[in-house]
């Protein structure tokens, strides 16, 4: 979970070190709530290739993700996984960034 201006208790960014080998997609799961109503940025994910270079991609609402509860297809997101609780249908979505084909020294994601 990632903080926003209005909870800001949580995590601001997260490192994670991928399996080895080459990799030409990432692939998260994942949902925001309380979120904005327009297509706005709301995280980044950079992605350090151990070659030295990076490749940066914007995680976006309303193309990527959106908010878990009543989650419909969006451009780059699909719901991979639904449920229901006691007033709604929630899910978690299923998005996929392009990366280089090159073997990652870490990805880096922040809100």
């Amino acid at each position: 979970i990632f903080s926003h201006k209005e909870r800001n208790y949580f995590l601001d960014s997260a490192d994670l070190e991928p399996a080895s080998g080459m990799h030409r997609y990432l692939y998260l799961l994942h949902a925001i709530a309380w979120a904005p109503k327009d297509k706005t940025e709301i995280g980044q994910i950079r992605v350090e290739y151990a070659d030295g270079t990076s490749s940066d991609h914007d995680v976006v609402n309303k193309r990527d993700v959106a908010n878990w509860w009543e989650p419909g297809t969006l451009v780059n997101g699909v719901p991979a996984w639904t449920g229901e609780n006691n007033k709604s249908g929630v899910g978690l979505y299923l998005s996929k960034f392009a990366l280089k084909g090159k073997k990652i020294k870490k990805i880096w994601a922040t809100r």
